[in-house]
């Protein structure tokens, strides 16, 4: 079997709530196109918009003047698949989930 290619997705986007569920759809599609089953993606994807939205609320409570804007990093790689939410350039990186890479046949 073939040996799957790593990838990397990066989304950077304002810190709007009303973009959170964009979040999901990316992720969704990130997660199916790599081999979960539907059921599975669509858990994850709603897990993924949560602690996103959870990351946007932490970034409201630091009252800081300067707009940051929302990093989502979506990678595959070493048998895992990953999506990493960071508040701005330079932030933190929160891992919002973190799976093992289902085999595909």
């Amino acid at each position: 079997m073939p040996k799957r290619r790593a990838e990397r997705l990066v989304m950077t986007m304002p810190p709007d709530r009303g973009l959170a569920r964009l979040t999901r759809r990316v992720s969704f599609h990130f997660f199916r196109e790599h081999g979960l089953k539907t059921v599975e993606a669509r858990r994850k994807a709603r897990a993924v918009e949560r602690r996103y939205q959870s990351l946007l609320d932490r970034r409201a409570g630091q009252s800081s003047g300067a707009t940051t804007s929302m990093v989502l990093t979506l990678s595959s790689g070493d048998g895992k698949l990953e999506v990493v939410g960071r508040l701005g350039a330079r932030g933190a990186s929160t891992s919002l989930v973190r799976l093992k890479q289902p085999l595909v046949s």
